[in-house]
């Protein structure tokens, strides 16, 4: 199927991505720590347009391969990045990951498709931590993401005052 979303173009299995989403773990079944738990239990109170972008490409949010909280933020939203492998090619557009060496890279969000203010998307043809399982030809999906902090336990991550949101 292929997908347009302004400068990306892709070609996407979504049979065989959801047919592999459906035996992937739970990302509770492969991290504990509270932003892991967190993430899980918050896509629960996502806007449907980002759950239905997830299902429309045959991903299982919940089966994120890769998630990291970069920070809270003052309204008391987690600000997340990470990545779900899609089964296709990437046809036009790039990462939004910048290089600036060899060694190290910047996070461009201006290059983000956003599904919502909140929730925006970037590909690329690498993949990081590719399931051995996963079908090929595959491509990573990178989130950006602020969501809300739902567990009952107190969110101990560190605020970033440089961080703004977006409007």
């Amino acid at each position: 199927m292929i997908v347009e979303l302004e400068h990306y173009r892709l070609d996407i299995d979504v049979e065989r991505t959801r047919q592999f989403y459906k035996t992937a773990p739970l990302l509770s079944a492969t991290c504990s720590c509270s932003g892991c738990r967190n993430y899980e239990k918050a896509i629960d109170l996502l806007p449907q347009a980002v759950l239905s972008f997830f299902e429309k490409l045959g991903i299982e949010m919940k089966k994120v391969r890769e998630v990291c909280v970069h920070c809270a933020n003052a309204d008391d939203t987690i600000f997340y990045g990470g990545f779900y492998h899609l089964c296709g090619k990437l046809l036009e557009g790039e990462s939004a990951w910048i290089p600036i060496n060899e060694n190290l890279f910047r996070f461009d969000e201006d290059k983000l498709f956003r599904i919502t203010n909140d929730f925006g998307v970037s590909f690329q043809n690498d993949c990081d931590l590719l399931e051995s399982d996963f079908p090929l030809p595959a491509i990573q999906l990178e989130i950006s993401a602020d969501m809300p902090w739902v567990l009952s336990e107190r969110n101990d991550y560190p605020q970033d005052s440089s961080r703004r949101k977006r409007q």
